[in-house]
């Protein structure tokens, strides 16, 4: 797993080796990012389920303002914490070890998104709309 574009470019990243995190493959990330790659300048983007980062990478790599990681387990989070010091790009890094559901409520608390209602199934359309992932 590698970093396709950007400033870290051609990075090897660590993934996990634990059955329960399964990384994007390369040409899945390198579809995505064609798609947006004129919309990821200054943008913020909340990387959910993040396992090794190497989404939320590619976006700060490609010139994201910031990007928030989360993952409950603790064995991606250091993963995570391990890739954006391989990256050099942790300044623009905010990682979390909590579930979904305390992530989002936790930066929806700090006017990160504009979270503004009730539950997460009317929250949904707003997360296909973002690069929210």
């Amino acid at each position: 797993m590698r970093v396709i574009s950007g400033s870290a470019r051609g990075t090897v990243l660590h993934s996990i080796e634990d059955i329960s995190t399964r990384p994007t493959l390369d040409r899945v990330k390198e579809s995505l990012f064609n798609i947006i790659q004129n919309d990821i300048e200054d943008t913020t983007v909340l990387d959910l389920f993040a396992g090794s980062g190497a989404i939320g990478i590619e976006f700060l790599s490609r010139r994201a303002k910031q990007v928030y990681f989360c993952d409950k387990s603790s064995k991606a989070v250091a993963m995570i914490e391990k890739n954006l010091e391989k990256t050099k790009l942790k300044e623009k890094a905010i990682v979390y070890n909590k579930d979904y559901i305390d992530c989002i409520n936790t930066v929806k608390y700090l006017h990160v998104f504009p979270f503004h209602l009730r539950n997460i199934n009317d929250t949904l359309p707003y997360f296909l709309k973002s690069y929210i992932l």
